[in-house]
């Protein structure tokens, strides 16, 4: 069994292999909807497309009408996600699941661009890999493997057996069958004080229980080391290890997650005794396998299929031990019927974590109903969402129906909380996107569950403290010592509607929190007055009778309603050891030193750690320049924080990032404010940037960038950011170096980001000095409108500036480089109605053409270079006719698949027949593959629209130039096929295997417009192994592929055909061809699913 395992491992790896290799050769530009380059490191992976069809199976998105039609799919096929207000579910079917689907009434369609990127995504072996074990997996350097996760574990254990243990819990399947496989052991690391003395309220954290969701279980060990390395160092960390305990199990599918390491998609155990005869769908779903309510919707009795339930419930070791081991953890505190709550004292708190989707999921999966105790786990989901941004709800009801699955039994049989965290885009997710947009988030959020244990049905829905601080932090015995905090009940997000009340109440204890019997003393609000939702908070600390050493401080606040909240804490030092008094040398005046401006008492803070005080809530991207905290220079306190590269570091290409994300309320105006000491000579290349990211981590706006020498002065710049209230985004922070002749650098120190009441607004920082106010570059609008200027004279070009020029016969003089749409009144070119030269380009139906519905477009298809800093696109138009509301002009960009990417300008108005130069920023779109596409709808009923257009640029240039910023990002539209005269091959590519009697294939061949002309083209063989045989050599036509293979030896071969549009500037395709020769053993791809 075993060596069949691997033989069936090292088969699908060098396919894999191949399809990488395929994917080098697929036609140019991204995917639709990869992420565009940004001028930064945010997404640094994510490599090229790869295939978009697989000999075993294909990604459907299937319509259904109602909840039972959902639920039929989710019990019967492999579904990856579920868009409920489009309808559809997206589901990987084999050929006869396919049949299937169709037999019984089901609507669907492929999308073989999400194929592709799965498979891309996958692990890739080198071919001599042979059956050795997985060490590494390659392209995911930031995952750890099996053993690399339980080394690191055990390692916290033995390092720290004050705070960890690392215990047995139970067996893989595969160590308990006799004679087979060694297996595993299922172990849990448990981490608490062991010197302070219990009973504790407990977080269970269960990861990687879907073997290849890579990104769960890294989550899992990076938690469990930053509590361990931040014990002593962070007060809340300190009192949560004191007082809670953490159990982690962090690979919980042992036996699967092996497979999925050697580049299989493996989701299940690896039990094989059931029935199912293809070693490679072989395994029971540990999700569906579990006690309460198993055999319910949504899991499968067929042993193949993906959601198997297994023969009975509990029936694997991996399920059965975890139920055992929860049971030692946590009482039972609910009755046994459905509809019966638990108590709202329950003490303690389960999360297991997937991928993907960015969810937060809570009870009930198995049924529709709501949870009797609902509302209370949403306003716990909703507290997570507020640090990672996921859509909070029922899985039921917010994905598909589930059964036998964790959480509920976790919830159904014992009555704690318990949740499914879905983190990412992706189960192979890059390791980038890990790092910019999982991990930081989602440990936030795991801190706060962690808080939550002791009451996690009262506490998320009272206030959360934050900014817990003391001046002095270091005091003399009887000194008295200010504590200042921040209490806020709107910290919120995910969906839905979560009240909040102002704050009622706030109080501090020392030593020993109030639940332990510590007495507290008041807070008092610091506007004199409890009526807001958000307080600023104040109070003294009386020292006397404290002892000389650190001391912890606890802080809590309560609203109206009279929820207390989760607590937050702070260090107090006592020392014997007076002040130093420095002695008074005669020297010139000093200049004031720099202290922290104060937050207003009616604005609240939303950043953690702005100073870079304590080491939470930034990232510092890993890159050759990877920033730093330094303690010289600072503005304030003791520390700062570094970017670029100084003059005693060398000089490399690099970018320095430090961001962190945060939701900005919807209901009060949102200022930026830092300060920043830049230094180094400019060159024209260096760049300083501050940028405001989505959560995503596309593109939102700019708000500061500068090519400048440094001043090396401490300077403080300020930013409304209250357009973008009510996302979730990032503040983002970047120094950008070339590596040649100079270097950039920058220190950041005090960075706030305040949300104030409408009309009030923060006061000065305690040290004024003059504050250059800026206004980000782009607005909120969707769809940016730009400034006309009716004068139609050339726009001035700064001076020094300097621009390449990326299109082709921009002024149209040529008649060459641009297409035109084949529609029933095509754009053309004009020489009655030009800019300047000869030559315009027309679109639409002027008044002298009869009203007809049709489209009139004009476009080109390039590449932006990705070492672009900015891009523009100008160009100069002159629309006519009037509006009904129904006509419209629109410039658009489109992805190198002719897919909608972006709506640059779009006006239904009227025209007044005067031409006027647009211009738009398309930086955001460096290293695309793009398609520039220009055109005038009429919908042939009312008036009449038409455009004419001249002189158009898309230009790379070495100045920033004013312009309106398109952004990055799929329109509302996603997914539109543009009606462009190109030829289009189905299927995409080419699958030959002789082992399957699968040796010759048709292509059909046709005009993606199919409203279009007929497309003359010729096909071209990139080896000679390959046989391209074609008909009638225009669309619609075929063509049919087959391998020479009779001398060729056994192995993996890889090519192309080249499909060439012989109209004038017609495009090439490629048709990739794989082909498998003398190898008797099928593959087989699993199916994918949650």
């Amino acid at each position: 069994m075993l060596k069949h395992n691997l033989m069936q491992r090292n088969r699908l790896a060098a396919l894999l292999l191949v399809l990488g290799l395929v994917a080098l050769f697929s036609a140019a530009g991204n995917i639709a909807g990869e992420q565009p380059a940004l001028a930064a490191p945010i997404l640094q992976e994510g490599g090229e497309g790869g295939p978009s069809t697989s000999p075993n199976g294909t990604l459907l998105r299937v319509d259904y009408s109602s909840d039972r039609e959902l639920a039929d799919l989710a019990a019967a096929y492999d579904i990856w996600e579920v868009d409920r207000e489009q309808g559809y579910a997206l589901i990987f079917a084999s050929d006869s699941e396919r049949t299937e689907l169709e037999r019984s009434g089901f609507r669907f369609v492929e999308d073989t661009v999400r194929m592709a990127e799965f498979l891309a995504s996958l692990p890739v072996f080198p071919a001599d890999a042979g059956g050795a074990a997985v060490q590494a997996i390659p392209g995911y350097a930031c995952y750890r493997t099996v053993e690399d996760t339980y080394t690191s574990l055990a390692a916290l254990a033995t390092q720290h057996p004050d705070l960890a243990r690392w215990i047995d819990i139970g067996d893989s399947w595969e160590k308990t069958q006799p004679g087979g496989a060694p297996g595993y052991d299922l172990h849990a690391l448990v981490l608490t004080n062991r010197n302070r003395s219990g009973p504790k309220p407990r977080f269970l954290l269960v990861a990687a229980t879907h073997a290849r969701e890579l990104a769960t279980a890294e989550l899992a060990t990076r938690f469990a080391e930053l509590l361990v390395s931040r014990y002593g160092v962070d007060a809340d960390i300190t009192w949560l290890l004191d007082y809670h305990e953490l159990h982690l199990i962090a690979q919980a599918n042992p036996d699967g997650r092996k497979h999925a390491e050697a580049g299989m998609a493996w989701r299940k155990n690896t039990d094989n005794l059931h029935g199912c005869t293809n070693p490679a769908q072989w395994g029971v779903d540990l999700n569906r396998n579990h006690s309460f309510k198993w055999g319910s919707a949504g899991a499968s009795t067929d042993p193949c299929s993906s959601v198997y339930r297994g023969p009975a419930a509990s029936s694997e070791p991996e399920t059965a031990a975890i139920e055992a081991y929860g049971r030692t953890l946590f009482a039972d505190r609910r009755g046994d019927g459905d509809t019966d709550p638990a108590p709202a004292d329950t003490e303690g708190l389960m999360i297991t974590v997937h991928s993907f989707g960015n969810l937060v999921l809570h009870s009930w999966g198995w049924s529709a109903a709501p949870a009797p105790n609902a509302s209370q786990l949403a306003t716990l989901g909703r507290k997570f969402a507020f640090y990672n941004g996921y859509t909070v709800g029922a899985g039921n009801t917010t994905l598909y129906p589930t059964s036998g699955d964790m959480d509920d039994w976790f919830y159904g049989t014992l009555g704690v909380p318990a949740y499914t965290f879905e983190l990412g885009t992706a189960f192979f997710q890059s390791c980038s996107y890990f790092e910019a947009n999982i991990l930081n988030s989602n440990l936030q959020a795991l801190l706060y569950a962690f808080k939550a244990a002791r009451r996690p049905y009262q506490a998320p829905a009272g206030p959360e403290v934050t900014n817990v601080a003391l001046a002095p932090a270091v005091v003399l015995p009887g000194q008295v010592a200010q504590l200042t905090a921040l209490a806020a009940d709107n910290r919120y997000a995910g969906g839905g509607s979560e009240p909040s009340q102002p704050i009622a109440a706030a109080r501090y204890s020392v030593d020993v929190p109030s639940w332990a019997g510590g007495p507290t003393y008041p807070l008092m609000p610091q506007d004199g007055a409890f009526d807001a939702i958000t307080e600023a908070l104040e109070g003294s600390i009386a020292t006397a009778g404290l002892t000389a050493g650190r001391h912890m401080v606890f802080v809590e606040a309560r609203d109206t309603t009279g929820a207390w909240g989760v607590t937050s804490a702070v260090y107090i030092t006592v020392t014997n050891e007076p002040t130093a008094t420095p002695t008074l040398v005669p020297t010139s005046t000093p200049s004031p030193t720099p202290t922290a401006s104060p937050t207003p008492d009616s604005c609240t803070e939303l950043l953690v750690d702005g100073g870079f005080e304590d080491g939470t809530g930034w990232v510092f991207a890993k890159t050759p320049a990877t920033g730093a905290v330094v303690t010289t220079p600072v503005h304030a306190g003791n520390y700062a924080a570094r970017l670029g590269i100084e003059p005693a570091a060398s000089n490399v290409y690099a970018y320095s990032t430090v961001y962190q994300r945060v939701t900005l309320p919807s209901d009060q105006r949102i200022v930026l404010r830092y300060w920043e000491h830049p230094g180094g000579a400019a060159d024209g290349a260096d760049v300083r940037e501050a940028l405001l990211l989505k959560n995503d981590a596309t593109y939102l706006a700019t708000l500061e960038r500068v090519r400048l020498a440094g001043t090396g002065q401490w300077q403080q710049r300020t930013f409304d950011l209250t357009p973008y209230r009510g996302q979730r985004v990032i503040i983002y922070f970047n120094v950008y170096n070339d590596g040649r002749n100079s270097r950039f650098w920058n220190y950041l120190d005090e960075v706030e980001l305040l949300a104030c009441p409408e009309g009030e607004t923060p006061p000065p920082s305690a040290t004024p000095t003059p504050t250059p106010t800026g206004t980000p570059t782009p607005t909120s609008t969707p769809t940016p409108t730009p400034t006309a200027t009716n004068t139609p004279t050339p726009s001035p070009t700064p001076e020094g500036d300097y621009c390449e020029e990326l299109l082709a016969n921009g002024d149209f003089e040529a008649r060459t480089a641009w297409r035109f749409g084949s529609t029933p009144y095509r754009a053309d070119y004009d020489t009655a109605t030009v800019y300047r030269g000869s030559q315009s380009v027309r679109m639409g139906l002027p008044l002298d053409v009869s009203n007809r519905h049709a489209h009139s477009s004009v476009y080109q298809r390039l590449t932006v270079p990705a070492t672009a800093s900015q891009v523009r696109l100008t160009y100069w138009e002159r629309p006519g006719g009037q509006a009904d509301g129904a006509d419209y002009r629109e410039v658009l960009l489109l992805t190198g698949e002719y897919r909608l990417l972006r709506t640059v300008e779009r006006s239904r108005s009227a025209g007044d027949d005067q031409w006027r130069q647009r211009i738009f920023d398309l930086s955001a779109f460096a290293g695309r593959t793009l398609v520039l596409y220009f055109n005038v709808y009429n919908d042939g009923a009312g008036a009449q629209l038409w455009n004419f257009v001249d002189d158009v640029s898309l230009s790379v240039c070495t100045q920033q130039i004013e312009a309106v910023t398109v952004t990055p990002g799929i329109d509302e539209q996603e997914g539109i096929v543009i009606a462009a005269d190109v030829l289009l091959a189905d299927p995409p590519m080419v699958l030959l295997d002789d082992s399957l009697d699968r040796t010759i294939a048709t292509v059909q061949v046709t005009n993606l417009n199919p409203d279009g002309p007929a497309l003359p083209w010729t096909a071209t063989a990139g080896a000679a192994w390959i046989a391209a045989v074609t008909g009638e050599e225009t669309t619609p036509g075929q063509l049919m592929v087959s391998a020479l293979g009779d001398e060729l030896p056994d192995g993996f071969y890889a090519g192309t055909i080249v499909l060439q549009d012989l109209e004038p500037d017609g495009e090439a395709i490629v048709v990739p061809v794989t082909f498998l020769h003398g190898l008797n053993e099928r593959v087989y791809l699993p199916a994918v699913m949650r």
